[in-house]
């Protein structure tokens, strides 16, 4: 009868949790089965331990004591930044060695280059004056690009050379 053995439901049965025709079953199983019997007042003694047991009685006085000696250690204890300063210098170094070595780097990224709009910008103010350094020989020796500032007086040379 190994394999017919009711062991699931006998919990059940001993708290009146099954339906009638189960617990009928299980009764009729327990009248032919010793094994049975032995297990449901094994469980039986289980359950019986289990309502018994009461939590033990709160001491509120000591336990107020304990609390309150438990907040005062933590209160006394020097904060963590003060109890590890060398933890916290090495790691204060290591961050600003890292920026001072990652500037470098990050400027080289976001550096801007030479942008289409400046040169496009350059190449209108001189070919605005194109008219004028034609008639000069004196600006073929100029670069142009650093003596904007010459190019751009030159017309008081031409009114100059007019008069």
């Amino acid at each position: 009868m190994a394999g017919t053995h009711p062991e699931i439901e006998l919990i059940g049965h001993l708290r009146d949790e099954l339906a009638p025709a189960e617990r009928a079953r299980i009764e009729t199983h327990l009248a032919a089965c010793a094994e049975c019997r032995r297990t449901t007042t094994a469980f039986q003694a289980i359950l019986t331990d289990l309502r018994a047991s009461e939590p033990p009685a709160i001491h509120w006085g000591k336990w107020m004591a304990e609390l309150r000696g438990r907040l005062e250690s933590v209160r006394s204890r020097p904060p963590w930044w003060r109890q590890h300063p060398a933890a916290i210098t090495l790691a204060s170094a290591a961050a600003v060695a890292l920026i001072a070595l990652a500037l470098p780097f990050g400027r080289a990224l976001f550096e801007p280059s030479a942008s289409p709009e400046l040169v496009a910008f350059e190449e209108v103010t001189i070919g605005s004056r194109l008219d004028l350094l034609q008639q000069y020989q004196v600006v073929e020796h100029l670069d142009l690009l650093e003596d904007l500032d010459v190019i751009s007086h030159l017309e008081r040379l031409e009114r100059g050379r007019e008069s």
